[in-house]
């Protein structure tokens, strides 16, 4: 559903209407199944909990988010597994009790708009609204919980944002954005590990063998 020159009209009235597109910050914690990102395993899982904060939330009237431009043959996404806020930003947090006048995520779940980019692009994040957000996100939690599963070895880097081109928010300008992220993961050859192992075992086997010797 993620926007496209479709809206590129209406976006722009939205823009003119605004004195700034509001500036944003993606920060993103990685963790590996099996605890190392460096390296990973085939079968393992990779879960990016994801937030978005913003400096001006009167001003952010439409925006877009995704993890794109990675090795397909290393990851995919599990679009089952993985949780998206239906409503985030919120002005009002109680807790205990809920949070209140927050905007709208036109993303019921993590879609493939790969179509829209120069390679993988899986998006969690649209909104388009006429009024802004009601508060920075700063004192909300990971609005965001992506999961990949490791399909293959290779080194692969997920970016986390919004990216021109992917053509993310406004048709493709994604004016002011201060921080976009990304984590880079690790899966040895299993040839690797397996050599990594025998190493490993003819140095123990060596020193067996010298103190064998010195006990000789």
């Amino acid at each position: 559903m993620k926007f496209s020159k479709i809206f590129g009209v209406t976006l722009l009235s939205l823009l003119a209407a605004s004195t700034a597109f509001a500036s944003s910050t993606w920060t993103v914690v990685a963790t590996a199944s099996g605890g190392d990102l460096n390296a990973m395993t085939i079968g393992d899982t990779l879960t990016l909990e994801v937030k978005l904060e913003t400096s001006a939330p009167g001003e952010m009237i439409a925006t877009a988010g995704s993890v794109n431009n990675y090795d397909t043959g290393v990851v995919s996404v599990d679009a089952g597994a993985s949780t998206v806020a239906a409503d985030l930003l919120f002005a009002i947090i109680i807790p205990g009790t809920g949070s209140f006048n927050g905007v709208a995520n036109l993303e019921s779940g993590v879609s493939d708009t790969s179509e829209q980019g120069p390679g993988q692009e899986d998006t969690f994040l649209s909104i388009l609204g006429t009024a802004g957000a009601g508060g920075d996100g700063t004192a909300e939690a990971a609005q965001f919980t992506i999961v990949y599963n490791v399909i293959g070895a290779g080194t692969t880097t997920l970016r986390v944002g919004t990216f021109t081109d992917y053509a993310d928010a406004y048709s493709g300008a994604s004016d002011n954005v201060v921080n976009n992220t990304e984590v880079t993961i690790t899966v040895p050859e299993p040839t690797s590990v397996a050599a990594s192992l025998a190493g490993l075992a003819s140095v123990f086997g060596v020193v067996a063998v010298r103190r064998r010797a010195s006990k000789g």
